[in-house]
């Protein structure tokens, strides 16, 4: 794997709850309560009911609970679901750098894949937090828009990290769930302009879907597979050089 893929493993591996300082604590718990606010202020939304609906078509006996509902559905599911219902009227939180970003919308990850394994406060904190500091790291590194790429191809690995943190991943099956993510999931920006559809909306959900795909495709049903590692076009790496060398 590439060196920043390997970085970001092991950094998720290796923070903890007690490694959390207690203002970051603080903040977690603000920005969660925010997103599950905003997510009902969207719950009526035509592309909400709308996604809502067709998930309960594939609901399940053991897997995660969209915010509002009883039922469950598999854990990318309900991160859509939830995702879109925190994003939809663009009222969660923003981080403005070299790239800018709303990296709450992981919280809809961390909150399905937590329902899903039936985390503990403490771990979903954790979680939220590893999230962060990766994606909004990314932001500062550089600009993705001016290649035409969209922003919420960050967040995906902080969806990606969130996930693995509570899924209870090591390290090397991080990496692999990073690489099952990044590299067949290019987000294009083509979203945000001209004329607005509703995916708009729907992005950030879609990319935090992925992530907890890859997530748990490593968790569940990769043993003795393969997944793509470094190389010139599509490691965590070229990307990163990519935005921090051309872009900022």
């Amino acid at each position: 794997m590439d060196k920043i893929t390997k970085i970001l493993a092991e950094y998720t591996e290796s923070v903890d709850y007690s490694k959390v300082p207690l203002e970051v604590r603080h903040e977690v718990k603000r920005r969660i309560i925010d997103s599950i606010a905003v997510a009902f202020a969207a719950y009526s939304a035509e592309p909400v009911v709308l996604s809502r609906r067709a998930a309960s078509k594939f609901a399940v006996r053991k897997g995660a609970r969209i915010l509002g509902t009883r039922y469950e559905v598999a854990p990318d599911w309900a991160t859509f679901v939830n995702g879109l219902m925190i994003r939809y009227h663009d009222y969660n939180d923003t981080y403005l750098s070299k790239e800018p970003l709303h990296p709450s919308d992981l919280i809809g990850a961390a909150l399905a894949v937590g329902d899903y394994v039936e985390a503990r406060g403490t771990d979903l904190i954790t979680a939220v937090a590893i999230g962060y500091e990766a994606s909004v790291t990314f932001c500062d590194g550089g600009t993705l828009r001016k290649r035409g790429w969209d922003h919420v191809n960050f967040l995906g690995i902080g969806s990606v990290l969130a996930s693995a943190k509570l899924l209870g991943l090591d390290a090397v099956k991080t990496q692999h769930a990073l690489s099952i993510y990044a590299v067949p999931h290019a987000a294009m920006r083509q979203t945000r302009v001209g004329e607005l559809s509703m995916w708009k909306g729907a992005a950030a959900a879609n990319s935090s879907r992925n992530a907890v795909f890859a997530a748990c495709w490593r968790k569940r049903a990769s043993r003795g597979r393969t997944n793509p590692s470094r190389g010139r076009w599509g490691s965590l790496g070229s990307c990163y050089k990519e935005t921090s060398t051309y872009l900022c």
